[in-house]
This record gives C-alpha cells, sequence and structure tokens, in this order.
C-alpha cells in the first residue's frame, strides 16, 4: 500500500482511492486486472469511446503541423485510420458496418475538439495532448510550455500527480490559461464538490498548471463534450480545489 500511495497517481487512481479504497488495493497494490471481454461486441462501452477518441486526438495532433481547418480535417482522418487498425488487431471491436460508423462519429467528434474556439477571445498558444508528471519519461518536451518531466504534488498532501491534458491555451500577455479535458458522455448536470468522483480532473490540471506556470496565472477550466459540442466551465476551481 506504501508503494501504490508514492506512485504518480491521476484522476482516476485518485477517485478510486477516494470512493472505492478496495478497488484501489487490488489495482494499484496488487496488481489485478479485470479481463477484457474477447467476444464480438456490438458496440463500444462509454470508456473504450472515449479512450479511442482519446488516442485519435493524440495522433492526430503528432500529424499536424498548423492548425488550419483543412490541415485538422486531413490529420483526423489519418489519425483515425491509423488508430482503427490498431484497435482492430489488438482490441474486440463491433461488425464492420458498427464499426465503420463508430470511427466516422469519432472522427466528426476529433475534428470539432480540435478546432472549437467556443469563447477564445484572445491571441494564445495551444497545445494538445500535453503531458505533467512523467518523471520517468525519456526526456522530450515537443515544445511544451514546462517539462513534462516536472514533479507535480496534490496541494496538501505529498501525493504526486501526473496526466495528460487534453488541451490547453495560453495567452502570455494577459497571464491566462485555458484548460480544456474532452468528455465523450454525457454532460455533467447539476454538478457540486466533486460531484461523486466526476469532478477530480480538472482541480488537479489547475493544481498542476499553477505549480508549473506559477501562481501568477489565472486559470480557467473547461469540459468540452463534442457528441453535444458544448462545453461547461468551472466557475470557482479554487473552491473545488
Amino acid at each position: 500500500m506504501e508503494a501504490a500511495l508514492a506512485r504518480h497517481h491521476s484522476a482516476t487512481s485518485l477517485k478510486s482511492l477516494l470512493l472505492n479504497p478496495y478497488g484501489f488495493m487490488a489495482k494499484y497494490a496488487l496488481g489485478w486486472q479485470r479481463p477484457e471481454p474477447q467476444g464480438e461486441v456490438l458496440a463500444l462501452d462509454p470508456a473504450a469511446l472515449g479512450s479511442l477518441l482519446h488516442e485519435v486526438l493524440e495522433t492526430a495532433v503528432g500529424h499536424l503541423a498548423v492548425r488550419g481547418e483543412a490541415e485538422v480535417e486531413a490529420a483526423v482522418t489519418r489519425a483515425c485510420r491509423e488508430v482503427g487498425t490498431a484497435w482492430e488487431t489488438k482490441r474486440p471491436v463491433p461488425p464492420a458496418a458498427l464499426w465503420r460508423a463508430t470511427l466516422e462519429t469519432v472522427e466528426e467528434w476529433a475534428r470539432w475538439a480540435l478546432s472549437f474556439e467556443e469563447g477564445l477571445d484572445f491571441g494564445q498558444e495551444s497545445y494538445a495532448e500535453l503531458r505533467f508528471g512523467y518523471t520517468n519519461r525519456a526526456e522530450h518536451e515537443g515544445g511544451a510550455p514546462w517539462s513534462t518531466r516536472s514533479e507535480v504534488l496534490l496541494p496538501g498532501t505529498d501525493l504526486r500527480l501526473r496526466g495528460v491534458i487534453d488541451r490547453l491555451d495560453l495567452d502570455r500577455a494577459g497571464l491566462r490559461v485555458r484548460v480544456v479535458d474532452y468528455k465523450s458522455g454525457r454532460p455533467l448536470k447539476n454538478a457540486v464538490g466533486l460531484a461523486g468522483g466526476g469532478e477530480l480532473q480538472r482541480p488537479i490540471y489547475t493544481a498542476a498548471v499553477r505549480q508549473l506556470l506559477g501562481p501568477d496565472w489565472r486559470v480557467e477550466a473547461l469540459l468540452a463534450y463534442p457528441r453535444q459540442r458544448t462545453s461547461l466551465p468551472l466557475t470557482d476551481p479554487d473552491a473545488v480545489l
């Protein structure tokens, strides 16, 4: 348990630690894993659908040199083809027609996720799939605004954090930073506090950004829902944190 607590925590592991400590012990201390189904599936479950979207986004960003409309569309199309092929070799996927429809839907979501500019009324630098807290990772900053190997702690604790921020926009002149977290499910409704563990990522990302950029930056945090093409701001990051 000491070793499990000393690991670099993600929002997923902290949610388990807070709400399901026995599950935390099983997965992170004992190393138990739930077996994946081997039979044919008719549809991806929400977790798998979210993983597929994020893999497509990360792959698309790797192909993206300029963020114009045509460039985003081409990068996302290529990423969907590559990720889809990889999934077919290592995971159970729906039958061919349903799988093609799933990939087309995810491609549409990813295109919106990399191009939506809601509320961004300032000139900004934009980053996608931006890592923090990966202290054991081979040094590869990729133009990031901070060292991805820097240690990040959860405020008030000695718990170490790491994660991947889906999108980060910087306004250096105004010392403003916006963190965007993409979700493939339904928007949170009447979220209060940590929303039963569903509102952990944005406070963690807020804390990480402040430690890595400095306390003078004003942090805004958004949940973005490509399926509904809407975004939800975190109104008081300090209170939630």
